[in-house]
């Protein structure tokens, strides 16, 4: 498989998640699915990040079928596995997983279609308000499924502020501890990936 080959595979796959998502009716896994599609498909004519693409792509896809099926609320809640208070965390910690890969690919993708570049400070800093915004985005997305009529059941704003909470932790720490290995190994982000500071 070339290069490009593994972005547009990380596309195919990110786009059979978005499906999953529609299905499932996850608003938060529709979003991550959309975004992690289109940047593969920037990457795939642009930029160099295309195994990280195809990474980010599996662990998407993974999750969202992990919601769907293994952890859904049907399965967990309605199964009589955990309560509905104890599914919302492992729902937010699900939907939390894969932001971390999307940050960075969020940062490698832009740089690849627009030739922006980003350093330590930029990639820790913006890097949880990024995720932040994209969860945001899901949840809001799924409150209109639920004014829609359309899905009934698991939204409350307990299961978005916990997802909220979960995944700002989560990305807050994976922000320290990328600050600590961009900043000790002088690196930054290109449109050709993760490149030493001149």
């Amino acid at each position: 498989m070339d290069e490009a080959g593994r972005s547009i595979t990380g596309a195919i796959l990110s786009f059979i998640s978005l499906i999953i998502g529609v299905w499932t009716l996850d608003g938060v896994m529709i979003i991550v699915s959309l975004l992690t599609f289109l940047f593969c498909v920037v990457i795939a004519k642009h930029g160099n990040s295309h195994g990280f693409a195809l990474i980010t792509s599996v662990i998407v896809l993974i999750c969202t079928i992990m919601m769907a099926t293994v952890t859904s609320y049907e399965v967990m809640v309605d199964g009589g596995i955990v309560s509905k208070g104890s599914w919302t965390y492992v729902a937010a910690v699900m939907h939390a997983i894969p932001m971390i890969p999307l940050v960075l690919l969020t940062f490698y993708g832009t740089a690849a279609f627009s030739g922006a570049s980003y350093n330590w400070v930029l990639v820790s800093g913006l890097g949880p308000f990024i995720g932040l915004g994209i969860q945001g985005m899901g949840y809001g997305l799924t409150y209109l499924f639920v004014i829609a009529e359309l899905q009934i059941g698991p939204t409350e704003n307990a299961y978005v502020l916990y997802g909220l909470m979960i995944c700002m932790i989560v990305l807050i720490m994976f922000s320290l501890i990328l600050k600590g290995k961009l900043k000790k190994g002088r690196l930054m982000i290109t449109s050709n990936g993760m490149e030493a500071m001149q």
